[in-house]
């Protein structure tokens, strides 16, 4: 776990970074609902597109390729449908 130590000169001076932060997460924010949106839009096509082939062939397409190391998940070779849910996550966490 890691700290950052502050210190400002004056309460104007903490009141501007306290609003640069807000700024830069609702920047954040607004990025990955935009992303959200993109994605959803292919991961709803890819949805569709794998329940055809799935009962074409028979069989379930593979599931998501995730690695968890020490808290921080990876993974690999992920589909539209996969970098969904990771933003989904992120935006829950940031909200």
């Amino acid at each position: 776990m890691s700290y950052d130590l502050l210190s400002f000169t004056s309460f104007t001076d903490f009141v501007e970074y306290l609003d640069n932060q807000i700024e830069q997460l609702k920047s954040k924010i607004e990025f990955l609902e935009k992303r959200y949106e993109t994605l959803k839009s292919k991961a709803d096509k890819v949805r569709k597109l794998e329940t055809i082939l799935s009962k074409l062939v028979g069989e379930q397409i593979r599931a998501i390729n995730e690695v968890d190391f020490m808290g921080i998940r990876v993974v690999v070779s992920a589909r539209a449908l996969d970098e969904l849910v990771a933003v989904e996550e992120t935006l829950a966490a940031l909200k």
